[in-house]
């Protein structure tokens, strides 16, 4: 078909923008007429509205590019653009073809891309050989878009080993099919480990792996298990987990505790949060459009704002404990005695906390052969009324020296914990910052 005959027989169901567009083409093999096209304009922004904000094509569900391929879906997405599946109607044969995004620098590096596969192109045409490399088919222009197609190639995965020990989900575990769903287990990892400080299923290996998931969350239901490439690896032959001892000589049993338990977390709406990230068939795992509207997320905001409105109001603050102070106290009988330093931190805001919560334990950090005791709460520290007094030792003639001349420096200053410690000892190689609260 000619563009003349196109814009003559559907030209009312074509936009504005493609019937003074479709006079650049020598021949009209689609038209896209059931698709929901974009009216483009020429004046507008964005490539006249066919292109998103970071410069990529808007693509649009069975619409045409060239006015020849129909867009079926998209299957893939990178820096330099989308490559989507299509359906030649010149040819009948589905392809894929890459949409480079409309970005100078994007389309400078596809054009070397585009030279070299041409390049070997015409080699494998001269030696009529095949190299298994991809085929470019051709490349064209549309919308201002670098397009090159492809030939399509099948989805068979190349690579079954992925993702991190601890948070590897079940199907790759267990040697099943894996899709984006894999993600989301992560992130049910991920956040258990942000909350406890440590792995939730911390496996030495892939069979004590599946063996702490297996402990937490039960046996995986009956189709997983059928269904499992690697299954004979995990179970015996009635479907029963192998036993399994690690290093350190523990067993793990299937279902010995809960995700409650083992996040030492009362806070149900987040354990819910987790749990479903956490589902043992993928096809049930919460998606990230589910996640984004669970109830854990769309009320942290507001309860947050509360929370830290109400630990403001109940603590009771004096104006002294918004800046930091120091006490230097030392017997000058030796200077190569052990001295006793008492550094004074004002205390700061606590947050609100219940019964459920555990005592805080806090460190000081030093290297080499200076230390600080650990410090606990109602043992190592002592309640000055504007801070916590905290006791250490440093050894040497050095820190004899650092704790004269801060002596004098102390009382006349304010200074961050970090800056303390480092005008205590100058040969300290580390900043002796404390360490977050462990719970």
């Amino acid at each position: 078909m000619t563009p003349q005959e196109a814009v003559k027989y559907y030209g009312s169901r074509l936009t504005e923008f493609e019937r003074a567009e479709i006079e650049k083409y020598s021949e009209i093999w689609y038209l896209g007429l059931s698709a929901h096209k974009i009216h483009g304009e020429e004046v507008s922004s964005q490539n006249g509205g066919y292109d998103d904000e970071n410069g990529s094509y808007n693509k649009v569900l069975h619409d045409h590019i060239s006015y020849r391929y129909e867009i079926l879906e998209v299957i893939g997405k990178g820096s330099f653009g989308q490559v989507i599946r299509a359906l030649d109607h010149k040819t009948g044969q589905h392809i894929a073809i890459k949409i480079i995004r409309n970005k100078k620098r994007f389309h400078h590096q596809a054009l070397i891309e585009v030279r070299i596969l041409e390049h070997l192109r015409k080699k494998d045409l001269e030696t009529n050989s095949q190299h298994n490399v991809i085929h470019m088919l051709e490349y064209f222009y549309f919308r201002n878009h670098l397009c090159i197609s492809f030939e399509l190639m099948s989805h068979q995965r190349v690579y079954t080993y992925i993702q991190s020990r601890f948070y590897r989900s079940p199907e790759v575990i267990l040697g099943l099919p894996y899709g984006t769903p894999i993600d989301m287990w992560s992130l049910g990892c991920i956040l258990a480990e942000l909350y406890t400080g440590y792995p939730l299923f911390p496996g030495e290996d892939e069979i004590e792996q599946l063996a702490c998931i297996m402990e937490v969350l039960g046996l995986p239901p009956e189709h997983i298990i059928s269904h499992a490439t690697r299954r004979r690896l995990f179970f015996d032959q009635k479907g029963s987990p192998r036993c399994v001892t690690n290093s350190k000589g523990k067993k793990r049993w299937a279902g010995s505790k809960n995700l409650s338990m083992a996040l030492r977390c009362s806070d149900m709406l987040f354990v819910n949060f987790v749990s479903r990230c956490l589902e043992w068939d993928p096809k049930k795992r919460m998606t990230p459009d589910e996640a984004m509207r669970h109830e854990w997320l769309t009320s942290s905001s507001s309860s947050h704002v509360s929370s830290s409105s109400s630990a403001i109001a109940s603590s009771t603050v004096n104006a002294s404990a918004n800046t930091t102070t120091t006490s230097v106290e030392t017997s000058r009988e030796s200077a190569h005695l052990p001295q006793t330093v008492s550094v004074t931190v004002s205390a700061p805001r606590q947050r609100a906390t219940t019964m459920e919560d555990p005592p805080y334990t806090m460190y000081r950090l030093y290297k080499g052969r200076k230390y600080v005791q650990k410090v606990s709460t109602g043992t190592d520290v002592t309640d000055n009324g504007g801070g916590l007094m905290v006791k250490s030792k440093l050894n040497g003639s050095a820190s004899s020296h650092a704790l004269a001349s801060s002596t004098q420096t102390a009382t006349s200053r304010h200074a961050s914990t970090g800056d303390i410690v480092a005008s205590l000892d100058p040969n300290l190689d580390d900043s002796g910052t404390f360490l977050p609260p462990i719970l």
